[in-house]
């Protein structure tokens, strides 16, 4: 896979597949669209690949998906939302939501599918579509600008070596699995309070 990774990363298709698979990625968030975006910005080293370029790609690839999949959620989100998970959680999501929309939905874009989850939330609970479109430009910002220096530092500090490679996918998956903890912990403290039972007394 790396191997694949790495050929399209120094082809001179790199800016087309890169717009296709993160624009997709939303719908199908399997695609390596984030590891082949820190690929070609390590090879921007050696003048491979454009850093604004790059960084232009994957904020407008962004938020096209984000905007398209939002507006796709207003005929069937609701159904989707409903699959979830129980509603416990869906109530989780909705108050995280509304007390954390904007900033909830750039650490979401950090986290694997949690850029699905949050377009599909926003859509199923009526979020503004100008507001989320803003927050979808900061977050495509945050994310394409931290990719591509994450790749081209490595690129730096390593070359194009299998070891910089590594070491920027390593950190790419690394913020990922903190900003996902970050997510459930906010799940947790969005939880209800159940209202304490009085002890019966003799």
């Amino acid at each position: 896979m790396l191997d694949l990774i790495v050929a399209i990363a120094t082809s001179p298709w790199v800016y087309l597949v890169l717009l296709i698979m993160i624009a997709v990625d939303v719908v199908v968030p399997v695609l390596p669209s984030g590891t082949l975006l820190v690929t070609a910005s390590l090879y921007a080293v050696e003048g491979g690949t454009s850093v604004l370029g790059l960084i232009a790609v994957a904020v407008l690839a962004s938020i096209a998906g984000d905007v398209a999949f939002f507006l796709l959620g207003k005929h069937a989100g609701s159904w989707l939302f409903s699959k979830l998970g129980p509603q416990e959680r869906r109530e989780r999501i909705e108050r995280m939501l509304s007390n954390h929309g904007g900033p909830l939905m750039v650490l979401a874009r950090f986290v694997p599918a949690g850029r699905t989850l949050a377009a599909l939330s926003a859509s199923a609970t009526g979020y503004p579509l100008l507001r989320y479109l803003g927050w979808s430009a900061i977050a495509a910002g945050a994310w394409g600008s931290y990719s591509v220096a994450l790749g081209y530092l490595n690129g730096e500090w390593f070359g194009d070596s299998w070891a910089g490679l590594l070491i920027a996918i390593a950190a790419a998956t690394g913020i990922g699995a903190v900003v996902g903890t970050l997510w459930r912990r906010g799940e947790r403290v969005a939880a209800p309070v159940e209202p304490a039972v009085p002890a019966l007394t003799a």
